[in-house]
């Protein structure tokens, strides 16, 4: 599997983040990947033997503007694209398309404090003993 899936070439000048590659519910491979060029951005998902998806270019507007901490509309859109790209990994998306069905580490589901609920919930029942039951 190569990165020839995407058919059109980035446009002169256009800088590229690496694609990412998921597995559907249907098994297909999902590829997505995001362009840079200038203060603008697209991104390109869809399946890798199918039909893609280009979304229009965002721009992206400068922020603090005269200020120490000012940011150009270039310098922002590629942090946002870079943004963007980290939440799809951190989503489940791999750069390697052989990875993709790797399952990795998955967090433990964590059990509530019933102790804690206080008498309202359900907690601990107050013991009543049972006539005829009990030591003799």
């Amino acid at each position: 599997m190569t990165d020839a899936l995407i058919t059109e070439t980035p446009p002169e000048g256009a800088t590229q983040l690496p694609m990412l590659y998921a597995r559907t519910s249907t098994s297909a491979i999902q590829v997505w990947m995001i362009q840079i060029l200038g203060d603008k951005y697209r991104t390109i998902s869809g399946q890798s033997d199918g039909k893609k998806v280009w979304s229009e270019w965002k721009e992206a507007k400068p922020k603090n503007v005269g200020r120490a901490n000012a940011t150009s509309g270039a310098q922002q859109a590629a942090s946002e694209a870079q943004s963007k790209w980290q939440k799809k990994l951190d989503g489940g998306y791999k750069t390697n398309p052989d990875d993709i069905d790797d399952v990795g580490f998955t967090e433990p589901m964590l059990a509530k404090n019933w102790s804690a609920r206080g008498r309202r919930g359900p907690g601990r029942l107050p013991w009543r003993p049972v006539q005829g039951t009990g030591p003799v």
